[in-house]
């Protein structure tokens, strides 16, 4: 009885649809449990990432609070700043991140709440040691805030009351500048032994022990913060923040391989229930079709047709009013449709709410899209600001340089060219009138741009001052002016690496006497032409050159090889001084090398001497400022599709 049961259709169509279905509920239920563990570990791995982001955030915000606020007298003022704020922001956010990583790891297989306490203890460590940090910074001060400020008022009393000889002061402020600029505790020695020695020969001065006490305050708390030299508690936040990375990289390193193996885990066990489910199905495929009949092959046309239909359609079969296998079977089989579609349905559905998510992701990344769109207007604005403040810094370079009324008040005719490279410029041209003598130089500092534009001012004060001595002579004023602009620049002489920086200008000085038409000429690195229709000197082998190109002379005065500010106390004879008489309708032409070494042309050349030459020689007759005209085009076309590659600056007069 029982081996008939068994032998029986409706038997084993019953059994094979029980195993089918379970199958399918087991399939269904493990498909949803894949993908929201999946889920889950994405996200605890989204907020470990945006963990880590936040601590990279408070670095930078730190970071920037050290070169930007510790200078800037408005922390000190109010005691907050932009980058304080927004390092406090990113703490909250990180805080935030961890407690839903506790929370989040607690109820999925990645239980890490040892390691995100740890890296919580370390961050609070860290967190702890800044906010110390601050307090000693704002504690300290800068210029008239805070201690520094305290130490800078008693300095100022000493210089201004004279109860102390001014010399001394003066030393005691070179220890305590010192101390500032190199962080070296001798300097601190030096200057307690000198105030020891003041109040030995000067007596008792309340304001000088003021100073000596805020002064030693002011060391202490330099030591203790060791921003400068990265030691005392900035080197403890330093290694804190190592700390802290340490564990973030060693936690995310951990956290990556066991969500891995989970993955891995659950996609085996996919993949044994998807075949399992197939195997059954295909053996009892083959089970019904070698026990059905003509009507079976019916009731297979109309699962073909729902299969076909992508399980969305179902069969039309029609039920006999036979109390038969296969009227049950028919009646099974439209369930089973029934229970498809409903599985179908609600795979869609979850598919649906996967795609919400991916959705939210999506703005999530459309707001980190406009945050960057943000601070790339921010960064523009800044750009804007640098560019602001070099256009003024050019108005300033160009205000300590000739007018076009001094031009015109000390030279009948003469021409100026000046094409900086960059906003601000390292080449300046300098006129000057001293007992009836014209003098007029052109200078090519070290480097363009912003350091070159300093040293061209520098350069400038140093002719000043040198012709205050009423020296004519431009190998004697040139003498004055590198000692001038050497020892103004003596505390910068030194690189890293303990080597001399060549920091100086090269430059022709020429003096001209209006009535005798004697011009002497002396030059560093930087020569001058001479153009005449008659020959005025003799050519040398040495430091004189004379060409003859299309019929008008050439003379090209050639400079001592030295650079002006490079090395003290030139010795005697070092800058020589060279005279030649001029006449009516000569010119003299000044200029820095950043014509003649443009890149430009057919070939990419540079422009050279020699093609200047020719280009002089051919417009020898033109006025000079039809002259200047025609250099300024000629360059111009010359460096098209090239860029500048140095400042450009020229000069000359007519006798």
């Amino acid at each position: 009885m029982k081996t008939q049961m068994f032998n029986s259709l409706r038997s084993q169509l019953f059994i094979i649809f029980i195993l089918f279905s379970m199958l399918s509920a087991l399939a269904s239920i493990f498909t949803f449990s894949y993908f929201d563990k999946k889920a889950e570990i994405i996200e605890i791995e989204n907020h470990f990432n945006k963990l880590k982001s936040s601590f990279q955030s408070i670095r930078l915000a730190q970071e920037n609070f050290y070169r930007q606020d510790l200078i800037d007298t408005v922390y000190y003022h109010f005691g907050d700043s932009y980058y304080t704020k927004a390092s406090k922001e990113n703490s909250r956010d990180f805080q935030n991140e961890w407690s839903l990583l506790m929370e989040k790891s607690s109820n999925t297989q990645l239980n890490f709440s040892n390691s995100f306490q740890r890296i919580s203890t370390e961050f609070n460590s860290y967190i702890s040691y800044y906010e110390h940090l601050k307090k000693l910074l704002h504690t300290r001060g800068f210029k008239n805030y805070g201690i520094e400020g305290k130490m800078r008022t008693y300095a100022h009393q000493l210089e201004d009351n004279q109860t102390i000889p001014l010399k001394q002061v003066l030393q005691l402020r070179r220890h305590e500048k010192d101390f500032i600029i190199r962080q070296d505790i001798k300097y601190v020695t030096l200057f307690n032994i000198l105030v020891n020695q003041i109040s030995k020969l000067n007596g008792d001065n309340d304001i000088l022990y003021q100073y000596a006490s805020s002064f030693n305050k002011f060391a202490e708390l330099e030591q203790s913060i060791g921003l400068k030299t990265n030691t005392g508690l900035t080197k403890r936040i330093n290694e804190q923040a190592d700390t802290v990375n340490f564990y973030l990289k060693k936690t995310e390193s951990e956290l990556g391989e066991k969500s891995k193996a989970i993955l891995y885990e659950l996609q085996v066990a996919y993949s044994i229930i998807i075949l399992s489910f197939i195997f059954i199905s295909i053996v009892g495929a083959i089970i019904l079709s070698k026990r059905i009949s003509k009507r079976i092959s019916v009731l297979s046309n109309g699962i073909a047709f729902f299969v076909d239909s992508n399980f969305t359609m179902r069969s039309k079969l029609n039920v006999s009013d036979k109390k038969d296998e296969i009227s049950k079977l028919v009646q099974n089989v439209q369930k089973l449709e029934e229970e498809i579609v409903s599985y179908i349905n609600l795979f869609k559905e979850k598919v649906d709410e996967k795609t919400a998510e991916i959705l939210i992701q999506k703005t999530k990344i459309e707001e980190q899209n406009n945050k960057i769109v943000h601070q790339h207007a921010v960064l523009e604005a800044k750009n804007k600001d640098i560019t602001d403040s070099l256009r003024y810094a050019r108005r300033i370079q160009q205000a300590l340089m000739p007018s076009k009324e001094n031009f015109d008040e000390l030279f009948n005719e003469y021409a100026y060219i000046f094409q900086p490279k960059d906003i601000v410029s390292g080449d300046s041209i300098w006129v000057s009138k001293v007992n009836g003598q014209l003098l007029f130089a052109s200078i090519d500092c070290t480097g363009h741009g912003v350091p070159g534009a300093f040293i061209s001012i520098l350069a400038i004060n140093s002719l000043n001052e040198a012709v205050k001595t009423n020296e004519l002579n431009p190998a004697n004023i040139l003498s004055i002016a590198n000692d001038i602009m050497y020892y103004s620049l003596k505390h910068y002489k030194i690189d890293k690496t303990g080597e001399g920086i060549k920091d100086g200008m090269d430059i022709s000085l020429c003096s001209f006497n209006p009535n005798t038409k004697v011009l002497n000429y002396a030059g560093a690195n930087n020569s001058i032409f001479i153009l005449s229709k008659e020959e005025r000197i003799k050519d040398s082998e040495h430091s004189i050159k004379v060409e003859v190109i299309e019929g008008t002379y050439i003379t090209e005065l050639k400079p001592n090889k030295l650079s002006i500010g490079a090395e003290s106390n030139i010795i005697l004879g070092a800058i020589q001084n060279q005279t030649i008489q001029l006449e009516k309708g000569d010119c003299v032409f000044q200029l820095s090398d950043g014509y003649v070494d443009q890149f430009g042309g057919a070939r990419g050349k540079k422009f050279k001497k020699k093609q200047l030459k020719e280009l002089l020689a051919q417009s020898f007759d033109l006025k000079l400022s039809h002259q200047q005209n025609l250099l300024e085009r000629t360059i111009s076309k010359w460096m098209e599709g090239y860029e500048q590659v140095d400042d450009i600056s020229l000069f000359a007069i007519r006798v």
